[in-house]
């Protein structure tokens, strides 16, 4: 792996950028340990243009000597499982979605709300969690008013957790982290959803909230 510490490295990213056309990035190091990626067009000059040049951080390490085997990104917060089949979450979560019962967690904390299960997977997403245990079932924690969390019924409250229901076991979940539900691929590779589908998103045919597992039609 490049060491970016040690001068500019030119990304393999090239596409047409308005009136620029072809061009490549070429990440610089900037002050404070930051750095800046600048526009690179096709003649490869570099170029400083105006809503071209954006500065990021570079990766630290996640606070603690824990060991995830999965990660999940969500809106505002992430989740991970560590080798020992524990569930951990930080960032923000005001629905629930972290399952620390914190609204707000700067390291990771251990998700308490479905304590004493192991886990293999999980899927942050908006302001829900999902997670599967080593047998393949699926649990899911913090807001579920449109039924996004699978448990058969749309709670109003917003920090709730439970089980999925209907017996079902998964070998993947995905969560939305813009739009409230909730899908998953069983052993036989038959695809389910659940929750909030204004615009089909539970692919059912209709636009039907579901609060149980749905199989999705076609299959």
């Amino acid at each position: 792996m490049d060491d970016l510490t040690s001068g500019p490295r030119s990304l393999s990213i090239f596409g047409s950028t308005g009136s620029i056309g072809r061009q490549a990035l070429e990440v610089v190091r900037a002050s404070g340990g930051r750095f800046k990626l600048h526009a690179l067009s096709a003649n490869s000059s570099l170029e400083d243009l105006a809503g071209q040049v954006a500065e990021f951080h570079p990766a630290v390490a996640v606070v603690g000597s824990l060991v995830f085997i999965s990660l999940s990104a969500g809106r505002d917060y992430t989740c991970g499982v560590t080798n020992d089949g524990v569930p951990f979450c930080w960032g923000h979560g005001t629905a629930g979605q972290l399952g620390t019962e914190d609204t707000l967690d700067l390291v990771p904390t251990r998700v308490h709300q479905i304590a004493g299960l192991t886990f293999a997977a999980v899927a942050a997403g908006g302001t829900h969690t999902c997670a599967l245990t080593a047998a393949g079932e699926a649990y899911c924690w913090g807001q579920g008013t449109y039924g996004q969390l699978g448990t058969g019924v749309a709670p109003t409250a917003s920090t709730v957790r439970g089980a999925v229901t209907g017996g079902l076991t998964f070998v993947a979940l995905s969560v939305g982290t813009s739009s409230e539900h909730t899908c998953g691929v069983t052993p036989d590779s038959v695809t389910y959803c659940w929750g909030y589908s204004l615009y089909g998103q539970v692919g059912d045919g209709t636009t039907t909230n579901r609060p149980a597992p749905t199989r999705v039609a076609g299959q």
